[in-house]
């Protein structure tokens, strides 16, 4: 089927990260990180020796980026692509500020565009550890809504665990949006629906392999949507069940844990227990994560403070 002819992976990093683009922008970047992916595949360069690259795209590859008219679309979209950049930071406080395309040059003899990438990016572009998306580039380029495709590259990163929550503050950072958005029914209205139908349709046409449906609760930017994603295929089904188990048996450990560490406050214990497997079971690994590396360093009412510290400052479990 056509959604299953050319995957790509991103970092997760990039795929979370603090962006706005035209629909005509990103389908430039999808094609660029076809070509990246290409070239690390091909053994051109290993993780850890990142080094710039330039890419050549044709004529042709931007009429099928946006139209037959595309010389003036292929110019816009790279020098918007040269100017914008990318923040990217981690758990560890390290933090990266770099430009999509270092630069852009377009020769009319050969009617070739050459884009440089700076090694700086690389990783983020093909990152082969655990944290990686990997979606269809062919869906995510027809596509026709830039939320649409942000909201794909969401599913596609979250499909194994069936679901994904967000809050609508997140969203609206995550996607650049101005305060217009901060209405609700506006941004249900122009961004979440907009994506969801655009996605479920391709999906009924059998053009994609998944498809999202929402849930909301709360009120303004505390709202939390939670999505849950649809998927066609039997062994993504299979393995959505087989992570859903592991996070389970990961929250039961968590609430055995919290048992044990606050054991005259059993409600808080349960609070993080329905936390975990009702509201946001995808962050139940990152929980566990950074509770079973405090426990390495942390006893006691040191372990207790941290941890509750942490569930308050990053979830809003009190």
């Amino acid at each position: 089927m056509k959604f299953e002819e050319t995957k790509v992976r991103q970092s997760n990093a990039l795929t979370t990260a603090r962006y706005k683009f035209s629909r005509t922008e990103k389908n430039v970047l999808y094609r660029i990180l076809q070509e990246v992916r290409g070239k690390y595949e091909q053994g051109s360069m290993s993780e850890g020796n990142w080094r710039d690259m330039a890419i050549f795209l044709t004529s042709k590859d931007f009429a099928k980026i946006a139209d037959e008219n595309n010389t003036a679309h292929a110019k816009k979209a790279l020098r918007e692509l040269s100017r914008k950049a990318i923040d990217v930071a981690d758990a560890e406080g390290n933090w990266l500020r770099v430009n999509f395309i270092s630069y852009a040059q377009y020769d009319a003899k050969s009617k070739t565009y050459e884009v440089g990438v700076s090694r700086k990016i690389m990783p983020y572009f093909v990152e082969l550890s655990k944290n990686y998306t990997t979606y269809g580039v062919t869906v995510a380029m027809a596509l026709k809504s830039i939320y649409s495709q942000r909201f794909y590259e969401l599913a596609c990163m979250n499909r194994y665990k069936g679901c994904f929550s967000c809050t609508m503050a997140e969203l609206r950072e995550m996607l650049d949006l101005p305060s217009s958005y901060d209405i609700k029914s506006n941004f249900k209205r122009k961004v979440i629906d907009v994506a969801v139908n655009e996605l479920k349709a391709f999906y009924e046409r059998g053009e994609s392999d998944l498809a999202l449906e929402y849930v909301e609760k709360g009120v303004g930017l505390k709202t939390t949507f939670k999505f849950s994603i649809l998927t066609s295929k039997a062994e993504d089904k299979e393995k959505t069940l087989e992570v859903f188990n592991h996070l389970q048996q990961k929250a039961g450990y968590i609430l055995k844990r919290c048992q044990e560490i606050y054991p005259l406050d059993k409600k808080y214990s349960e609070r993080v227990f329905n936390f975990l497997t009702q509201e946001r079971p995808e962050a139940t690994q990152k929980v566990f994560d950074k509770l079973t590396l405090l426990e390495k360093d942390k006893k006691g009412t040191d372990l207790a403070k941290l941890f509750r510290w942490v569930m308050r400052e990053d979830y809003g479990v009190r």
